[in-house]
């Protein structure tokens, strides 16, 4: 089989996998992803609009140090959904989350970091994270 037969071939499995999904748990992965291409993106204000601020418990903490880290850094985003499982409204991802910082707007070494964590979404918004520790500054 050619790559691009083969490539054809994955990317009509990766449809059929995407159409069965539930739209919730859908719906949940393009916010996530979203939410990376804005941190991406060094803009704080939307990335934090991904989230809870009233249920996520470390939510100040969080918006401190993305404010800190969108200021001080430029930062490339990448989110791969390991697992996801739908329990009524909820939307539980496990995702695998790597960033590449580097510093803002000068030349300097990259420093990637990568967690696995497991993302709670209720509706449009993001009110758990097992650990913020991969967004500190």
């Amino acid at each position: 089989m050619t790559r691009r037969v083969f490539s054809l071939a994955l990317g009509g499995l990766m449809t059929a996998a995407a159409q069965q999904r539930d739209p919730k748990v859908e719906a949940a992965r393009r916010r996530l992803m979203d939410a990376s291409r804005a941190l991406q993106a060094g803009n704080a204000g939307l990335f934090l609009s991904f989230f809870d601020r009233k249920r996520l418990v470390d939510f100040g903490t969080l918006r401190e140090w993305i404010r800190a880290l969108t200021e001080q850094r430029d930062v490339a985003s990448s989110v791969d959904v390991l697992a996801e499982d739908l329990a009524g409204e909820t939307v539980k991802l496990q995702v695998d989350w790597i960033l590449q910082i580097t510093p803002a707007r000068q030349p300097g070494a990259v420093e990637t970091r990568q967690a696995t964590i497991e993302v709670e979404m209720d509706g449009p918004q993001i009110v758990g994270v097992s650990s913020i520790n991969l967004f500190r500054p």
